[in-house]
């Protein structure tokens, strides 16, 4: 059976050249032609408006080490996670915040922009983290 692309003279498509979020892309490319769920739709998405950030293994261990239900607030321990969270590709101090929040909201709770120039008097910049 002929393909309608089959009738277009359009050049070889190289996945390895295409430099866009080129993990996710990958990933991507290779998942889309199984099923498909909710977590598929919500990296596409991502990837889309270049918002996807990827933590390494030793943040979301140290995300684990919060406790869920605590209702105190352990300061040396979240002057650490602070830090290596935002040293991660696609992390500054709003999405660091948002992670945290869903780890424990009794907590913490997410800094965005306006947030931190209501608090703090001043915009947030970014190298001051």
């Amino acid at each position: 059976m002929k393909k309608y692309s089959d009738n277009l003279d359009l050049p070889d498509f190289d996945r390895d050249s295409f430099g866009y979020q080129s993990e996710l892309t990958k990933k991507l490319d290779f998942n889309s032609s199984g099923q498909l769920n909710q977590n598929w739709v919500n990296e596409v998405v991502l990837w889309k408006v270049n918002r996807y950030a990827v933590l390494d293994s030793e943040s979301i261990q140290m995300l684990n080490q919060i406790d869920p239900a605590s209702k105190v607030i352990d300061e040396d321990f979240t002057r650490k996670i602070i830090p290596i969270l935002l040293s991660q590709k696609g992390v500054r101090l709003p999405m660091a915040s948002t992670f945290l929040r869903f780890r424990n909201p009794f907590i913490y709770q997410i800094i965005d922009q306006r947030a931190y120039r209501f608090a703090m008097g001043s915009d947030l910049i970014s190298s001051t983290f």
